[in-house]
């Protein structure tokens, strides 16, 4: 009788051990990713702020969907530069602030303020896994005047 209640104690142990170890392990890719977001949202906001689109076209794939309060369509890459640049050149940024950002399903999800001269818009970036690396799939600029 003793015996049978060592062994359970023993394997119930092991259990809890191999399932605390799972745990941590799945913990620190979740942290891993979510760093990986943090230097992606990090990185935009710093191209945002700075209109930078050389930096921000990094991040752009072959083709993108872009919507801005007086214009939206679907861009190549050569075609969103020029429409993100005519945007910033009658928009220039004063403070751009991320609001949120996260990791969901296969996308990462970030929105920001973006405060120029001429208004506030509401900014959110959709950013997703492709042959090339994370590419920005959907951007938007919302007016929130």
């Amino acid at each position: 009788m003793l015996h049978s209640i060592v062994k359970v104690f023993v394997i119930t142990t092991l259990f809890l051990c191999a399932f605390q170890v799972s745990a941590q392990v799945r913990g620190e890719s979740s942290a891993a990713s979510r760093a990986a977001v943090s230097q992606t949202v990090s990185s935009l906001n710093n191209s945002l702020r700075n209109a930078d689109l050389d930096a921000l076209s990094e991040y752009i794939g072959e083709s993108v969907d872009i919507s801005l309060p007086a214009k939206q369509g679907h861009y190549s890459k050569a075609q969103a530069k020029y429409v993100l640049k005519e945007f910033f050149t009658n928009n220039p940024p004063k403070e751009v602030q991320v609001d949120y950002s996260d990791n969901i399903a296969e996308s990462e999800i970030a929105t920001f303020t973006y405060t120029s001269t001429r208004g506030k818009y509401l900014t959110k970036v959709t950013i997703k896994a492709s042959s090339d690396g994370r590419k920005i799939s959907e951007i938007r600029f919302e007016s929130k005047n």
